[in-house]
């Protein structure tokens, strides 16, 4: 992925009739099944140093006529509401989709999370058998980056919110943690009580908007 980051990089090459070979490799590297010898590998990183590839490659290249990034998210969509992809999968359309910024996470990703929050509610409930760890694992790694993606633009829009209300002369919108909280899980199902806390300062975020 670092070569493939180099070539796109590079001011002299000009790759676009060789992205229908690029891209591929490079989005099995985001939401391929498995990476790594042993799962329990970190290949957790891949994924993200590749959804933001993919990101790059969509800026540069993308356009009105070959609808690059339309195409991709599309494609992560896809196996983001797959229930027969695998967890890693999951994540790795989840990085992918918030690589391309706050606009679709607005209109792709919070739209999403209540319907797949009851794919992902089973494995994250069945976590005391030890045959269920790695996958108790896996589904903790994917809930937390949607919260944390989630809940980074939720915030946003409510500060936004905030300071539409006070150029109007206004009062800033006010919510406590219980009336958020039965708003969120309402709308977002079990990401709800995580994402009322998370905009109300109850988590913080790393750069990449994992929970902390």
């Amino acid at each position: 992925m670092q070569m493939v980051r180099a070539l796109i990089t590079n001011p002299n090459l000009f790759l676009e009739p060789y992205l229908h070979q690029l891209m591929p490799v490079v989005i099995t590297c985001m939401v391929g099944k498995r990476l790594c010898k042993k799962p329990t590998e970190d290949h957790w990183r891949m994924r993200d140093y590749s959804a933001a590839l993919i990101a790059s490659i969509c800026d540069k290249y993308g356009s009105a006529v070959n609808h690059l990034q339309s195409r991709v998210s599309k494609t992560l969509m896809r196996t983001l509401l797959d229930p027969s992809k695998p967890l890693t999968s999951h994540y790795g359309a989840t990085r992918g989709l918030a690589a391309f910024g706050p606009t679709s996470v607005s209109t792709l990703l919070l739209p999403a999370l209540r319907p797949y929050g009851r794919l992902l509610e089973p494995a994250l409930t069945d976590n005391m058998a030890s045959s269920n760890a790695l996958k108790y694992a896996e589904a903790k790694r994917v809930y937390d980056a949607l919260v944390g993606v989630a809940g980074v633009r939720l915030r946003e829009l409510r500060e936004e919110e905030a300071r539409l209300k006070a150029a109007a002369g206004q009062p800033a919108p006010t919510a406590e943690l219980a009336e958020l909280e039965l708003c969120y899980v309402a709308e977002y199902g079990v990401f709800g009580r995580d994402l009322a806390l998370y905009v109300l300062g109850g988590a913080g975020a790393g750069a990449n908007g994992m929970v902390q």
